[in-house]
């Protein structure tokens, strides 16, 4: 889970994703919401816990959307230009996947 508006509520999860072994099928608003039960410890099968769910908005959350993606990475072949007037460096130098790029 990696928030990006704390102050919204806003919070992204992504979960592995295996072509061609799996298809968006196995992915429905459903079943990824019993995933982000399950990854909160949280197991809504529970009696107790569904009718809390159910009857509380405080547990309620939207999936806004559900998208594959392919994770992937680029790193640049040159750092200076032919004219050596140019210096790419820092970020602009690479791209890498979005999770665990903290800083």
């Amino acid at each position: 889970f990696v928030c990006h508006d704390g102050k919204n509520g806003d919070w992204v999860l992504q979960i592995p994703f295996f072509p061609p072994f799996q298809t968006m099928d196995d992915f429905t608003e459903e079943k990824v919401r019993g995933m982000i039960w399950a990854g909160l410890g949280i197991h809504p099968t529970n009696d107790n816990i569904a009718s809390t769910i159910n009857s509380n908005d405080e547990y309620r959350f939207d999936i806004l959307s559900l998208r594959p993606w392919t994770m992937s990475s680029l790193v640049a072949q040159k750092y200076v230009n032919d004219s050596n007037t140019v210096v790419l460096a820092g970020d602009a130098a690479h791209a890498f996947p979005p999770a665990g790029g903290f800083g």
